[in-house]
Parts: C-alpha cells; sequence; structure tokens
C-alpha cells in the first residue's frame, strides 16, 4: 500500500571563500537548485522504505541528502554543513488510521491489566 508522505528537510549550507565566484555566477538561483537536488534524493530514498521504517530512519534520510548535496553543490560554491529531516507527516486519513491503531492496541492491553491482577491474587492466595 502506497500512502503520501510530507518532508520536510532543513539544509544549513554557507558559500566557500574560494568559491565566491562560482557561487554567484554559475546559479542565478541556489535556494532553489538545493531545494531540487534535496527534492530528487527524498524522493528516490523514501519510497524504498515502508512507513514506520521511514519514520525510524530520519536520519538515514538526512544524511543521503547531505552526501548527495555535499558533492553537487561544492562545484558550485557551497559548502552544506548539515541536513536535518525536520517533519515526516503522512496523509491525515493514515494519521487518524494509526491513532485509531494504536488507541486499540492500548484499550487490548489495558483489558488484560485486572484479569492478570485477579489471575496474580489467586496464584498468590
Amino acid at each position: 500500500m502506497q500512502v503520501f508522505v510530507q518532508v520536510g528537510v532543513a539544509v544549513q549550507y554557507r558559500v566557500l571563500v574560494n568559491g565566491a565566484y562560482d557561487a554567484y555566477y554559475r546559479l542565478t538561483d541556489p535556494r532553489n537548485q538545493i531545494q531540487s537536488y534535496v527534492f530528487d534524493v527524498v524522493r528516490s530514498t523514501v519510497p524504498r522504505m515502508d512507513l514506520d521504517e521511514a519514520f525510524v530512519s530520519k536520519d538515514e534520510v538526512g544524511s543521503a541528502v547531505l552526501a548527495q548535496l555535499r558533492d553537487v553543490m561544492k562545484d558550485y560554491g557551497y559548502e552544506i554543513n548539515k541536513t536535518l529531516v525536520t517533519d515526516l507527516s503522512p496523509d491525515n486519513r493514515v494519521k487518524a488510521s494509526m491513532n485509531e491503531i494504536n488507541a486499540s492496541r492500548r484499550l487490548k492491553e489495558g483489558n488484560f491489566e485486572p484479569l492478570l491482577l485477579q489471575l496474580y491474587r489467586v496464584l498468590w492466595a
């Protein structure tokens, strides 16, 4: 089953001193260019994961973005310092389903507690 997920990524970058000329003249809109590379990496990384794995692997996604950007943007006079996945948000219907699953799991676990207590009382009496 495929699920749409919105992924927020923050990128920390700076212009290299010896690459200032390239940074200014080779790219007309560096922010949009960086954003395009981020989108490409996220689109190639996240679909290979299931939803639970994507939540657990935020650092892995951030590392993949960092590795790709660092190589490409260095040629344009930029140093990519860090990339962080700041948000990973599935579709609202998926969120609601996940909440229902977790709530029912808690209810099932909660219903057994009184029975277990009663069983312990009988066994230890």
